[in-house]
């Protein structure tokens, strides 16, 4: 059988790992960089550097765009010399940027018009999920399009999920990031009434992440309050 042609844009911290999953996997892949040294990354000969974006589109049949903001997806999707002005019907873009739904929603429009699948993806994980290859996706679009791109989501995502249609990945994006952020604002605030009430800082930190009421928000808190090693003693502060 074929093997699904896979590309890259946005070789970011947590882009650059996803890219290199793809590598690893084996699949064919085609990395594009806006600088060139961002590619010195990944081995020599294990994957094609494209000229530009449109040439990513023409020779994948799925790219995973990870840059940084509504109007980076559009630079990159859009206009004469974006990738989909060359991708071939029945391709499939994976947009795992956390952008809005309405710029995924111009994205797939666009991309509705020579055939070819945009599915908003959103990524949580981090830079650690990436390279584990244990990221989970949260997917907006057509269900059959995201089938044809399991090979790619597969490589870098043990969680992948179909949340509904286009925009609908960006909406779970939305209530992952509110509740993380709640949980990581409670668990600020427990790490600092136990200073308060003169409880041990690394013990508070060693009962918290074991027991309970650990969380990923606490253990992304946690690494943050280790003590400087500049400063022995000294906790850093959640604020």
């Amino acid at each position: 059988m074929t093997q699904v042609r896979v590309g890259f844009v946005g070789l970011g911290d947590i882009g650059g790992p996803m890219a290199q999953r793809l590598v690893d996997a084996g699949l064919p892949t085609t990395l594009w960089a806006r600088r060139p040294a961002t590619l010195d990354q990944y081995a020599p000969g294990t994957f094609h550097a494209a000229a530009s974006r449109a040439e990513l589109g023409a020779r994948c049949d799925v790219v995973g765009v990870c840059v940084f903001g509504d109007d980076d997806v559009r630079e990159v999707l859009l206009g004469a010399d974006g990738v989909l002005a060359a991708m071939a019907p029945g391709a499939v873009v994976l947009i795992h940027s956390t952008v809005s739904p309405q710029v995924c929603a111009e994205a797939a429009a666009a991309g509705a018009e020579r055939g070819v699948a945009v599915l908003d993806a959103p990524i949580s994980g981090a830079r650690a999920g990436a390279q584990q290859g244990t990221l989970t996706i949260m997917v907006g679009g057509d269900a059959t399009a995201m089938e044809r791109a399991m090979p790619a989501l597969r490589a870098y995502g043990s969680v992948i999920r179909r949340m509904g249609g286009a925009g609908a990945g960006q909406t779970m994006k939305v209530l992952n990031n509110v509740l993380s952020a709640s949980t990581g604002m409670l668990a600020c605030l427990a790490v600092e009434l136990g200073e308060r009430l003169g409880l041990d800082h690394a013990a508070v930190l060693d009962v918290l992440r074991s027991g309970g009421a650990a969380s990923a928000s606490l253990e992304s808190l946690a690494t943050r309050l280790i003590p400087d090693p500049g400063s022995p003693g000294t906790p850093r502060r959640c604020s």
